[in-house]
């Protein structure tokens, strides 16, 4: 996934608002949060409130800093009653 397009990033948005264009996944990872605490785990974790999310419902979500700073975006969907599946970028730049 190139960090910056040829034409430039608003050439990058327009075509995607006009058209469409394809997003390289294979990056990502997955993982389960699941059990008892799961949702409290999740919610000093990450900006959104997953508890309120219903089943098979997903949101997008910040993954916070100590402080309230931003690490890192990532998806955050209720599987189960007690159980989040988080798609997260498998490797991100240090900054």
């Amino acid at each position: 996934m190139p960090l910056t397009y040829p034409a430039g990033s608003r050439a990058e948005h327009l075509a995607t608002r006009r058209s469409a264009t394809l997003f390289d996944t294979s990056h990502m990872s997955r993982f389960i949060v699941e059990g008892d605490d799961a949702a409290a785990a999740l919610a000093r974790a990450v900006s959104a409130d997953v508890a309120k999310l219903s089943i098979g419902a997903g949101n997008y979500a910040l993954l916070l800093r100590d402080d309230g700073g931003v690490i890192d975006d990532m998806l955050v969907y209720r599987v189960a009653a007690q159980q989040y599946l988080v798609v997260a970028n498998a490797a991100r730049e240090s900054r």
